[in-house]
Formats: C-alpha cells, sequence, structure tokens
C-alpha cells in the first residue's frame, strides 16, 4: 500500500485488509490450536506431561479453532489473543515440563 497510487483505491485497501488480518488472525491461530491440540493428545497417551498441562490444551484447542468465527460474525475478536498469548504460556510450560530423557529409547 506503499505505492503511489494503491492507497485511493479503497476496495483494494479493504481487500489487502482482510487479507492480512485473515492470515495474521484466524489464519494463525487455527493451526496453533492443531499444533495445541496434537501435542497434548500425543503428550496424553504417552503420560509425558501432568494432568493440569494436559487438561488445558484441548481447552485451548479448541478456543484456537473457534476464533475462525471472526471472519463470520464480529463477536469472537477476544479469541484470537486469548488463544495467541496464552498458548504460548501453555507451549512454554509443556516444554519445561517434558521429561529430559526418552525413556522409549
Amino acid at each position: 500500500m506503499a505505492h503511489p497510487g494503491v492507497s485511493q483505491d479503497t476496495v483494494l485497501v479493504r481487500g489487502l485488509y482482510y487479507l492480512q488480518f485473515g492470515f495474521g488472525g484466524p489464519g494463525y491461530t487455527v493451526p496453533f490450536g492443531l499444533l495445541l491440540g496434537g501435542v497434548s493428545i500425543t503428550a496424553s497417551f504417552g503420560k509425558l506431561l501432568p494432568k493440569w498441562i494436559i487438561v488445558r490444551g484441548p481447552l485451548l484447542a479448541i478456543t484456537a479453532e473457534l476464533s475462525w468465527m471472526k471472519l463470520v460474525i464480529p463477536k469472537p475478536i477476544t479469541l484470537i489473543p486469548l488463544t495467541r498469548f496464552v498458548g504460548f504460556i501453555w507451549l512454554i510450560a509443556a516444554g519445561f515440563c517434558l521429561p529430559k530423557s526418552n525413556r522409549f529409547r
């Protein structure tokens, strides 16, 4: 949008805005929710993480997967930052709680 004449085309600017929001908002949180769900469910099968982390992982994953609804209705906008920031904290906590050795070798 920094090129001359692009910012005057309001239809193009609105389209670029929605494209950028789609990639940065739900386009980020939906795959991140799949990561959270995959890590928590896989770790629960191997009993690699404490119960309090395993329970919160699928809840965050569901929240992340529901964030795509922002593209349809405006109310779930709070799900995107909730997933992003709380999900990072969950991912860091899960990383610290993983066992130091690989017992499956």
